[in-house]
C-alpha cells in the first residue's frame, strides 16, 4: 500500500472519529455558551511531567508537555462558530498542550495552550488585526481563603476589569467556554489571549522585545539571562524574539539596556530616563487595587517598542500586561500590595524616586473619580451576559467531582468581589495620605493624617526594614513630627 494511500486512509478514519465525537457531544443539552470540542490524534490526551526546582531556586513546574495534534470545533447551539479542520501542518487543524507552572503541575482542572495552524480570532471580533495562532484555556476555579468557600471563579475576570480601569496599554480579552476533549467534559474555562507579541496584543516592532522577570527560568532550556541586580532565584526569560530568531547581538542589546537601567536605579543615576513612568505606575496601581500578595515575583512582563543601534532611548521600557490574579485580596487593607516592599523587583526603589511617586499619584487621581462606577458597570455587563449560562455550567462542572470546588452563583460572586474592591479603593484613599504630593492636593485639611514612615536624607520613602544599610535616616511619627536617627 502506497504512502499517500495510507495517509488518506488514516486521515479518513480520524475524521470519522472526530465527527462521531462531535455528534456525541452534540446530544448534550449545553448551556448558552460557546462549546469547544477538541479531538486529538489517536485520542491521546495532553500530558506532562512534574519537575521540582533545582537547589536554591523557586517553584514547581512541568516538562515533557508536548503538543498533541488534533481538530477543534467551536459551536453555539446549532451554529458552528469555528472549525479548525483536520490537522495538516501549517494548513489546518490545531495542537494542544498543558501549560503553566504550579497550575500545570497541581491543578485538577488543567490549563492548556492552543496553537492553530492558521490564524483565527476565536473571540469572533471581526477584526483582521486580532487573528492569531496562540490561545490559552485557563480553569475558572481559584483557591483563595479571603473568599466564601475559599474559592472564586472570577479572579481572572477581575484582573481583566481592573487592568482596563487603570488604562493599561493592552489587556487580554476573554470569554467563558465549556470544553470537551476526546468526548470527555473538562469543565468551564476562560478562553483568552496569551501574553505574546503581535498586532492587537503586545505590539512591539521587529526591533523591540518582550521579556519576563521569571523565577522559573531554570525550566527554560537555557533561554534566559540574569541581570546584574537580580537575586539568584530570578532571571529574565525571552518571550520575543523567540529562540529561533533572536540573534546574539539582539540578546546583548537587551541585556545592556536592562543593566543600564538597573545601574541607574541602584547606584544613584537617573533611572527615569529608561522607563515609561505611566506604564510602571499603572501596573503597580492595579495590584494595589486588587490587593495582591504574591512575593514570588512571577508574571512580571516588560517590553520595549524598539531597541535601535546607537539610539537605545528611542522608546522606553514598559510594564507588560497583568497576569495571574490568584492572590488578589489576600493583603490587609491597612497595607499596599506586596509589590511596594519586595526587594527582589524594582518598585521599592522606584518609590524612592520623586518623579515616580508623582506619576503614581497622578494615575490614581486620574481614575479615582469614576473607578467604582467603572468597575460596577463591567461586572453588570458580565452578569447580564453570563448569569444563567455561567450558573448552569458550574452546576455541570460539579459533576466532575473536582476535590475542592463548590458551587457559587455568579451574582453572589459579583457582589462579593465588588465589596472587596470597594474596601480596597477606600484603603488606597487612606494609604495615599503617606505621599506628601497626594496630601497637598486635598482641599479638606481635616482629611490629612500621617503614616509613620522612614525617609532618606533626600526625602524619598524607604522600605526594607532591617535590610537598610547603616546611615542616617529621617523618621516621621504619626503626629507628623520628624527626627533623624542613625542606623
Amino acid at each position: 500500500m502506497g504512502r499517500n494511500r495510507r495517509r488518506l486512509i488514516s486521515i479518513a478514519l480520524m475524521m470519522m472519529a472526530v465527527m462521531q465525537a462531535v455528534a456525541d457531544v452534540g446530544e448534550t443539552a449545553w448551556p448558552d455558551l460557546p462549546l469547544l470540542s477538541i479531538v486529538t490524534k489517536d485520542s491521546v490526551m495532553p500530558s506532562r511531567t512534574v519537575v521540582e526546582a533545582p537547589e536554591g531556586c523557586l517553584g514547581t513546574s512541568i516538562t515533557n508537555n508536548k503538543y498533541v495534534q488534533g481538530r477543534m470545533v467551536m459551536t453555539l447551539g446549532s451554529d458552528t462558530l469555528y472549525d479548525s479542520g483536520q490537522y495538516v501542518k501549517n494548513e489546518s487543524g490545531m495542537r494542544i498542550k498543558i501549560r503553566g507552572n504550579s497550575t500545570g503541575a497541581f491543578s485538577e482542572q488543567l490549563p492548556y495552550r492552543i496553537e492553530l495552524s492558521k490564524e483565527a480570532d476565536l473571540l469572533m471580533r471581526s477584526d483582521n488585526n486580532l487573528l492569531h495562532k496562540e490561545w490559552v484555556l485557563l480553569m475558572t476555579y481559584v483557591w483563595n481563603p479571603k473568599l466564601a468557600n475559599s474559592q472564586s471563579n472570577l479572579l481572572n475576570a477581575v484582573g481583566n476589569i481592573v487592568s482596563h480601569a487603570v488604562e493599561k496599554e493592552w489587556t487580554q480579552q476573554w470569554q467563558f467556554v465549556n470544553v470537551v476533549i476526546n468526548g470527555s467534559y473538562q469543565g468551564l474555562y476562560y478562553l483568552l489571549e496569551p501574553v505574546s507579541q503581535g498586532k492587537g496584543r503586545v505590539d512591539v516592532s521587529e526591533t523591540g522585545f518582550l521579556i519576563e522577570y521569571d523565577p522559573f527560568w531554570w525550566n527554560e532550556d537555557g533561554f534566559y539571562f540574569k541581570s546584574e541586580h537580580q537575586p539568584y532565584t530570578y532571571s529574565y526569560t525571552y518571550r520575543y524574539p523567540d529562540k529561533d530568531y533572536i540573534t546574539d547581538s539582539t540578546q546583548s542589546a537587551i541585556q545592556s539596556y536592562i543593566n543600564d537601567f538597573e545601574k541607574a536605579l541602584y547606584d544613584g543615576g537617573d533611572p527615569i530616563q529608561y522607563i515609561d513612568l505611566a506604564s510602571f505606575a499603572k501596573w503597580v496601581l492595579a495590584h494595589d487595587i486588587l490587593g495582591t500578595d504574591d512575593d514570588a515575583g512571577c508574571n512580571k512582563y516588560l517590553y520595549k517598542n524598539n531597541l535601535l543601534p546607537g539610539d537605545s532611548l528611542s522608546s522606553k521600557l514598559c510594564m507588560g500586561p497583568l497576569w495571574d490574579f490568584d492572590s488578589s485580596f489576600r493583603i490587609s487593607n491597612l497595607k499596599w500590595s506586596s509589590q511596594h516592599t519586595m526587594e527582589e523587583f524594582y518598585y521599592s526603589r522606584l518609590f524612592e524616586q520623586e518623579a515616580f511617586v508623582e506619576a503614581y499619584v497622578d494615575q490614581w487621581l486620574k481614575i479615582r473619580p469614576t473607578l467604582l462606577d467603572s468597575l460596577q458597570a463591567s461586572f453588570n455587563e458580565i452578569g447580564k451576559r453570563y448569569s444563567t449560562s455561567f450558573d448552569e455550567s458550574i452546576k455541570m462542572q460539579m459533576t466532575l467531582g473536582l476535590k475542592y470546588q463548590r458551587q457559587k452563583l455568579l451574582s453572589t460572586q459579583i457582589s462579593e468581589i465588588m465589596r472587596l474592591l470597594t474596601a480596597r479603593v477606600s484603603a488606597i484613599d487612606n494609604l495615599m495620605m503617606e505621599f506628601d504630593y497626594y496630601r497637598c492636593g486635598i482641599s479638606d485639611v481635616s482629611q490629612q493624617k500621617y503614616v509613620p514612615r522612614v525617609y532618606s536624607l533626600h526625602g524619598y520613602v524607604l522600605g526594607g526594614g532591617n535590610k537598610r544599610s547603616p546611615g542616617i535616616y529621617l523618621y516621621r511619627s504619626a503626629d507628623g513630627s520628624v527626627r533623624k536617627r542613625l542606623k
